[in-house]
């Protein structure tokens, strides 16, 4: 039975490659959620102050 060789140390190139990819595209994603939760929550406030005045 053959056991694969696997990497001590340092991440090889790629490693380090992917690993900065997801990065900026995770940070990306959580923004663009906060966002969005802010603009339902200025909806929902809009909402409300209508309903109380009208």
């Amino acid at each position: 039975m053959a056991f694969g060789r696997r990497r001590i140390g340092r991440p090889g190139l790629a490693g380090t490659v992917a690993r900065t990819a997801a990065l900026p595209g995770t940070a990306n994603e959580v923004n663009q959620r906060a966002e969005q939760r802010a603009a339902l929550t200025d909806t929902e406030v809009a909402t409300a102050k209508a309903r109380l005045l009208g």
